[in-house]
């Protein structure tokens, strides 16, 4: 029991657990800042796409 005790004692001093949870998080941010940057140039990208089409077919020599 006493050995039970005592790695709870060494997890709980150790930084190496909490490092490791720093970095998720860090990572965690970097996914959400990253898909949400995607997720903003996508839709202006399809919006540009949307009007270069309207123009095209306005002239009558493209279809979209």
């Amino acid at each position: 029991m006493t050995k039970f005790i005592q790695k709870i004692k060494n997890f709980t001093v150790a930084d190496a657990g909490a490092a490791l949870v720093e970095y998720g998080i860090i990572l965690g941010l970097i996914v959400a800042v990253g898909g949400a940057a995607l997720s903003a140039i996508g839709t202006n990208t399809d919006s540009n796409i949307t009007a270069a089409c309207s123009v095209a077919k306005g002239s009558g020599s493209a279809s979209c």
